[in-house]
């Protein structure tokens, strides 16, 4: 096989790579758990990158990496309260424990628009042992996350939006999770064609130049 071929296969190969898989949080120190005294939601909100994301799970922090009490429902939402995506951690070990979170995977990915803020919390009562993680430092965030911002709760039961913020814990109930792909922008794939397109041209003119010295 000749070398722009070669080159146009790497290239097509390159553009259908899917995106590498990240974690909303990745690492942190320190922090406390608290135990919680009354139904409610608590998480935290988020600030999206420069491009979009595509979300495919989401997840609860599992503080020994043994399981849950009991199942915890999920939800992740836009700043004006309208719930995008919603899963529920299972009970005990069900769910695949991934680092320190146990995640479940949506029904459909979601894409969370580029420089838009959403928030991502869950549900949890004062019938089980299952902690929240809060007042943590040096959190490390996944690629195209450009912020994360208030902790938020409301006491509730349910799954409901958490509009209540708290300004003196450091950096949220980092007990919730999500894994997401960076979706690349549109000028991304529009230099990948000028790409395919600068090669087949060089390719189709050596065919036709070697046709021509044949003769």
């Amino acid at each position: 096989m000749n070398r722009p071929m070669n080159q146009l296969i790497l290239v097509v190969a390159l553009a259908s790579e899917p995106v590498g898989r990240a974690d909303l949080v990745i690492s942190w120190s320190g922090g406390m758990e608290g135990l919680h005294r009354e139904d409610g939601v608590w998480g935290y909100d988020f600030t999206v990158g420069a491009m979009d994301l595509l979300v495919t799970s989401l997840g609860v922090w599992d503080r020994g990496q043994n399981g849950f009490g009991v199942s915890h429902p999920v939800g992740l939402w836009n700043k004006a309260g309208d719930l995008v995506a919603e899963i529920t951690v299972q009970e005990g070990t069900e769910s695949p424990l991934m680092g320190q979170f146990r995640y479940e995977d949506l029904f459909a990915p979601v894409t969370l628009e580029a420089h838009a803020s959403y928030v991502l919390a869950a549900s949890f009562s004062p019938n089980d042992d299952d902690r929240t993680l809060s007042w943590t430092r040096d959190v490390e965030l996944g690629a195209g996350i450009a912020s994360v911002g208030d902790p938020l709760y409301v006491l509730s039961p349910g799954l409901v939006f958490p509009d209540t913020a708290m300004d003196r814990v450091s950096f949220g109930f980092l007990g919730r999770n999500m894994q997401y792909s960076v979706v690349p922008e549109p000028g991304t794939f529009a230099l990948m064609g000028i790409g395919l397109g600068t090669l087949l041209f060089k390719n189709r003119r050596r065919l036709l130049d070697g046709l021509h010295n044949r003769r």
